[in-house]
């Protein structure tokens, strides 16, 4: 009976276990003990959302002013972001000028930088430039000042559209991220209600189970005890009688035998 009842016991465990597992896995984003942690997250999400939107804005307006730029390069109008020195050189001294600025950038800043993937743009239009004048016999008039200004540009627009896909691409995931945040903070006081009568539960069982198999043990070591015969067993049949009055010594007697001895005694 106490074998059953363990085993009983035992499932219930068993399936209070896998509740509370199946529980946990659902409400993996509110677990009361993660709630610390979800609160710091939010916050560095909400100060990485404020950089970005930031950093989005200024490429924006960076975007804007190469637009401009862009539009006077090709009607001839030079600005002195674009026309400086090396607007005058030729186009092997501008790509010199643009590999050397490239090896200071990339010694500062990763690959993936505005500028240096404005400037690995630039690099590659001018080589292209120089091996199409190269081919045509005339290197030196392959791209005239004006030419480099618009690629150049180019190249900058073209950077500053893949960096404001990226990041709009980051402002989506933070928005997402700051999203299941919030929820699980909001749900960690109902899941916590929600664990805690799944753990009592559990608990509950657990005492049980402990209590019935210690019973179990209990009765399983008397019957071996009984059975290797080093257990007695005593059963009282007849109680003991406390006697009304005392077997001996017999005081009448020995009154009337001191009386005839007296009496001899005397005679």
């Amino acid at each position: 009976f106490l074998a059953s009842q363990a085993n009983a016991l035992q499932a219930q465990l068993v399936t209070s276990e896998n509740q509370i597992a199946a529980y946990k896995a659902k409400y993996r984003n509110a677990l009361p003990e993660n709630q610390d942690l979800r609160e710091t997250m939010l916050q560095r999400a909400q100060s990485d959302l404020a950089d970005v939107e930031r950093d989005y804005k200024s490429t924006q307006d960076n975007l804007s002013f190469l637009q401009i730029q862009l539009a006077s390069a090709k009607n001839g109008i030079g600005l002195d972001s674009g026309t400086g020195s090396g607007a005058t050189l030729s186009p092997a001294g501008q790509l010199e000028q643009l590999r050397n600025q490239y090896a200071s950038l990339s010694a500062t800043y990763t690959r993936n930088y505005p500028d240096v993937v404005a400037l690995k743009h630039q690099i590659d239009a001018l080589e292209k430039t120089i091996r199409a004048g190269s081919k045509s016999g005339d290197a030196s008039a392959a791209m005239t000042p004006t030419d480099l200004l618009v690629a150049q540009i180019n190249a900058k627009i073209k950077a500053a559209n893949q960096q404001l896909q990226s990041l709009a691409r980051q402002e989506t995931m933070l928005r997402v991220q700051l999203g299941q945040l919030e929820q699980g903070i909001m749900q960690s006081p109902q899941v916590a209600l929600g664990l805690q009568n799944l753990t009592r539960d559990q608990a509950t069982t657990q005492q049980k189970y402990d209590q019935v198999r210690a019973k179990q043990m209990s009765a399983q070591m008397a019957q071996n005890l009984q059975e290797q015969n080093k257990a007695a067993r005593f059963s009282l049949i007849d109680p003991p009688i406390m006697p009304d009055k005392p077997i001996k010594p017999n005081r009448i007697k020995i009154l009337v035998l001191g009386f005839f001895l007296a009496l001899a005694g005397a005679g």
